[in-house]
């Protein structure tokens, strides 16, 4: 087996004087698909967020064989983990392919590739994000992510809110990411939904892997 992608190893952190995460140890593979599986609460946003440096922590944390642990989440970015976090967080007051230009890496961003996984954001590129229907901000949320390059992205709750159709979509799309070959670490609270998409997955509660 080639060295992980991503490895956590007794990963701690707090929100003030609240626990949140407590020695979590989990590698991610290169191209893999892992589902985190829990209630609200149970640490799924925190582990992410942590991961994607926008939440301090105590412990080991390599990506791509580098030390991360103490990375701002910039440097994560352009190492490769891409984010999309809970709530979709789009630029409400800007357009769609402003939207995906502002993640780019490079100094012409080239959203080719997110408008062929998401025809609709290319027919709506000129259309401000606030009038977007909620699984169209979902598109460009994860088009937004993909505008890095990641290696591995990190979904937050991606289903939350969304039509059966829309989740339906979404879940196709999910599914071209991962066969492109970018690893995906999704927080999800439908067992069976992730389960279709994913390997194998991480039960959270309180903060800790238990299953």
């Amino acid at each position: 087996m080639s060295a992980p992608l991503l490895q956590l190893e007794n990963l701690s952190a707090r929100r003030g004087a609240t626990p949140v995460l407590r020695n979590i140890a989990l590698a991610v593979q290169p191209g893999e698909r892992v589902a985190l599986i829990g209630d609200n609460g149970a640490g799924k946003s925190s582990l992410l967020l942590a991961i994607a440096g926008h939440l301090p922590t105590q412990g080991s944390a390599r990506f791509a064989g580098q030390d991360i642990a103490a990375a701002p989440a910039h440097r994560r970015a352009r190492l490769g983990i891409g984010f999309c976090p809970e709530g979709r967080r789009v630029f409400a007051g800007m357009s769609v392919s402003d939207n995906l230009a502002v993640a780019s890496r490079e100094r012409q961003p080239d959203p080719a590739s997110v408008y062929r996984l998401f025809p609709e954001l290319e027919r709506r590129r000129h259309t401000m994000a606030w009038q977007l229907s909620g699984g169209e901000q979902q598109m460009l949320a994860v088009g937004r992510a993909l505008m890095g390059r990641p290696r591995l992205l990190l979904l937050d709750e991606p289903f939350l809110g969304l039509s059966p159709d829309a989740g339906a979509r979404l879940l196709e799309a999910l599914r071209t990411i991962a066969l492109g070959g970018v690893s995906l670490l999704l927080a999800d609270q439908d067992l069976e939904r992730s389960q279709s998409l994913c390997e194998r997955s991480i039960f959270l509660d309180r903060g800790e892997i238990r299953l």
